[in-house]
C-alpha cells in the first residue's frame, strides 16, 4: 500500500525535478574557479527559438521492487518578450498529476512563470503558482542585481481573506540567479565536456543556494522519442531533506536538448524523458507509448 501523503509530497518536490527541470540541485560551498552555468549569451549559439515547446511524461518508482507508475507530465514554453524595457526570455511551465497519482485523489494543476534576461540569462522574476486539490498557494520572487537584494512574497489564496505566508527580502545576492524553470534552459546553453564542474545560485525556497553539478560522460539514452547521443550531469545530495541525486541528460546535437532525467530520495526515484517537441525548425511527438 502507498502512504497518499507520502506521494503527495514526493510529487510535489519532484515535478520539476527541475528540473530539471531542476533543478532543485545539491548546496555546496562556493568554489570562485568553477563557472557559473548562467553566463553571457552569444545569440548565435542559442540553441532554442521563440515559442519551442516540449513535454515531459513523469514515472515514480515508490520501492525497488515495485513497478514505475506513470505520475504525471510537465509541459515548458520560452518565448521572447520584453520587460520594463529589456530583452527577455519568458519561460512558462505547467506540472499536472495523472495516471496512478490522480487515482489516489491528488490533483495537482501548477503553474510557473520565470522571466531571464536576454543577454546573460540571469532570472529576474520568478513565479511559483502551486494548486493542489484545495490548496492555492502563490510565490514570487524577483531580483534587483542593481542593489544587490531578492524579494520573496508568499500567499496563500485558500484562506478568506487571503493570507500572507511569507514577505521578506533576501540580502547580498551573490550573482546571477536561476530558478526552477530557468535552469532547465541555462543547461542548453553550454557545450559540456565530461569532468566540467559549473556553479549556480539557485532560489530555492525562500533562499538562494550554492550549488554545483558536475559532467560525468557522453553516452546513448533513449527518450519517449528517440535515441539521443547525449552527456549527463549529476548533482548530489540537497536535492530532497533526506538526500539524493539528480542526473540530467542533454542531447548533443544543435538543440542540445534535455532528453531524460533521474531524481532519487527516500521516497523512492523518479524518471522523467522527452515526449513531445514543438520548435520552429523541428517538431517531434510519441505516437506510441512504449
Amino acid at each position: 500500500m502507498v502512504d497518499v501523503s507520502s506521494a503527495r509530497k514526493f510529487w510535489c518536490q519532484t515535478l520539476l525535478a527541475s528540473w530539471i527541470l531542476h533543478l532543485s540541485l545539491g548546496a555546496l560551498a562556493e568554489a570562485p574557479a568553477t563557472p557559473l552555468l548562467a553566463a553571457s549569451l552569444q545569440p548565435a549559439l542559442i540553441p532554442f527559438q521563440d515559442g519551442e515547446k516540449v513535454r515531459y511524461e513523469v514515472h515514480w518508482r515508490p520501492l525497488p521492487l515495485m513497478p514505475a507508475v506513470k505520475a504525471g507530465e510537465i509541459d515548458f514554453q520560452i518565448r521572447r518578450e520584453e520587460f520594463e524595457g529589456n530583452p527577455v526570455f519568458r519561460i512558462t511551465a505547467q506540472a499536472s498529476s495523472k495516471g496512478f497519482l490522480t487515482s489516489l485523489g491528488l490533483k495537482i494543476e501548477d503553474d510557473f512563470e520565470s522571466i531571464v534576461d536576454a543577454r546573460d540569462f540571469r532570472s529576474l522574476r520568478f513565479i511559483y503558482r502551486k494548486r493542489h486539490n484545495h490548496r492555492k498557494q502563490d510565490l514570487e520572487m524577483s531580483v534587483n542585481y542593481e542593489a544587490g537584494y531578492a524579494l520573496v512574497r508568499e500567499i496563500d489564496l485558500a484562506d478568506s481573506p487571503s493570507r500572507t505566508i511569507r514577505d521578506h527580502r533576501i540580502e547580498a545576492v551573490p550573482g546571477a540567479v536561476s530558478d526552477f524553470v530557468s535552469v532547465f534552459y541555462a543547461g542548453r546553453l553550454r557545450e559540456f565536456l565530461p569532468e566540467q564542474t559549473y556553479l549556480i545560485h539557485l532560489y530555492d525556497n525562500g533562499r538562494i543556494k550554492q550549488v554545483q553539478v558536475r559532467v560525468e560522460a557522453t553516452e546513448r539514452v533513449r527518450s519517449g522519442l528517440d535515441s539521443h547521443d547525449s552527456v549527463r550531469l549529476r548533482s548530489e545530495d540537497g536535492i530532497f531533506k533526506g538526500g539524493g541525486h539528480f542526473m540530467i541528460w542533454y542531447s548533443r546535437d544543435d538543440l542540445r536538448l534535455p532528453v531524460r532525467f533521474e531524481a532519487s530520495a527516500k521516497l523512492g526515484r523518479v524518471f522523467g524523458r522527452l515526449i513531445l517537441i514543438e520548435s520552429p525548425r523541428f517538431s517531434k511527438a510519441r505516437v506510441r507509448i512504449s
